[in-house]
C-alpha cells in the first residue's frame, strides 16, 4: 500500500486532473512513478497518508488506445471508453471503440443462450486467445478456441458484453 506516493508539494486545481504515468521511467518530464502497470489487469489503490484505502480498482486486461475509467466522471462504475487524456469523461457511448474488424465475427447477436465466434482467416492459429468482460471489466470468460467456436451464454446476465481476441474488439448484447 506504500508502493509509491505522489511527491509531497504535488497540487491539482479545483476542476483539474493529474496524469501520474505508471511506467516505471521517473527520468522522463512529467510524473512518472517507479513501478509499471501489468497490461493483462492488476490492482490499484489509492490510499492517503494514513494508508487508509480512498479509492481502488482491479482493472482487466487493457488494450491499446482504449481507456478504462470512471464514467459519468470521476464517481461512475468503470468502463472502456475513448481516452479523453487530461479532460473529462464525457464519451456518452462506448460504442464507437469496438471495431468489428474483417477477421473475426460473433452471431447471432444480440444472443439467446449461445453465439458463434469465427475468424473468417483461415491462416489464423487454431489458438486464439478470447477474453469476454461485461460492462463493469468484470472478466467472465477467458480461454483458447479454435477457427469456429460455439460459446454459451447461459447463465450470464442479459446486457452487453466487450469480446476482445487477437487485436480485435466485438460488442455482444446477452438477451
Amino acid at each position: 500500500m506504500t508502493k509509491w506516493s505522489v511527491p509531497q508539494g504535488t497540487t491539482i486545481a479545483a476542476g483539474g486532473y493529474l496524469t501520474i504515468w505508471a511506467d516505471e521511467d521517473e527520468d522522463q518530464e512529467g510524473l512518472h512513478a517507479s513501478f509499471k502497470l501489468s497490461g493483462s489487469g492488476e490492482a490499484v489503490l489509492l490510499v492517503n497518508a494514513d494508508t487508509i484505502v480512498v479509492d481502488a480498482i482491479d482493472y482487466p486486461e487493457q488494450t491499446t488506445d482504449v481507456s478504462y475509467a470512471r464514467f459519468p466522471n470521476g464517481t461512475g462504475d468503470f468502463r472502456f471508453l475513448n481516452p479523453t487524456f487530461n479532460s473529462e469523461n464525457n464519451t456518452t457511448s462506448t460504442t464507437e471503440i469496438y471495431l468489428e474488424i474483417q477477421d473475426v465475427n460473433g452471431h447471432p447477436n444480440p444472443s439467446e443462450g449461445y453465439f458463434y465466434l469465427e475468424y473468417s482467416n483461415k491462416s489464423v492459429s487454431n489458438e486464439n486467445l478470447v477474453s469476454i468482460h461485461n460492462v463493469t471489466g468484470t472478466m467472465i470468460y477467458n480461454e483458447r478456441v479454435g477457427n469456429q467456436t460455439l460459446i454459451s451464454t447461459e447463465g450470464w446476465s442479459p446486457g452487453i458484453y466487450v469480446i476482445s481476441s487477437e487485436g480485435a474488439f466485438l460488442k455482444l448484447m446477452v438477451l
